[in-house]
């Protein structure tokens, strides 16, 4: 069970979007595969982008529309609560992507709510290096502190 606090710092985590400003600033279409799931994400239903996506991942051709379907997919896995899996898709994201500094932040809020605060904070760090102005993402960091801060508390007490 989570503590107060940790719920808490959770509400504060921003899962960064994506949205559809990457067709637009490219002049490309995207995929159907990638319209149809940022829809599904957009509507909320997050199950049914997953169901899309992760089997027909390998049909996206160029490593542009694999790290954005896998972006995709990372974002449906965490919204649906899907930590696990939301890391592995993030990281996906991340191999396929030039280390964009929103899979980075991404996959720290996937690990942040897996209980991984460590990993977490490692993800948030190398996000803010790609994007200092990132608000998001001093918030996520500062929440992963706090979590880690809080852990180091509870162990020194003696509390669990």
């Amino acid at each position: 069970m989570k503590s107060a606090t940790t719920l808490a710092a959770t509400a504060l985590l921003t899962i960064g979007l994506q949205g559809p400003a990457l067709a637009s600033t490219t002049g490309e279409t995207p995929p159907l595969m990638i319209s149809q799931a940022e829809a599904l994400i957009d509507q909320g239903d997050f199950e049914k982008a997953v169901s899309l996506l992760a089997p027909r991942m390998t049909r996206l051709r160029t490593e542009k529309w694999q790290n954005r379907g896998f972006g995709l997919l990372c974002r449906a896995h965490l919204l649906s609560n899907d930590y696990e899996m939301g890391v592995d898709a993030c990281t996906k994201a991340i191999e396929t992507g030039a280390g964009d500094w929103l899979d980075f932040s991404n996959r720290g809020a996937a690990h942040y709510l897996a209980g991984d605060y460590q990993a977490a904070l490692q993800d948030f760090n190398r996000a803010r290096e790609l994007n200092p102005d990132s608000a998001n993402v001093v918030r996520n960091r500062q929440a992963a502190l706090a979590a880690l801060d809080s852990m180091a508390s509870e162990r020194s007490t003696g509390r669990r």
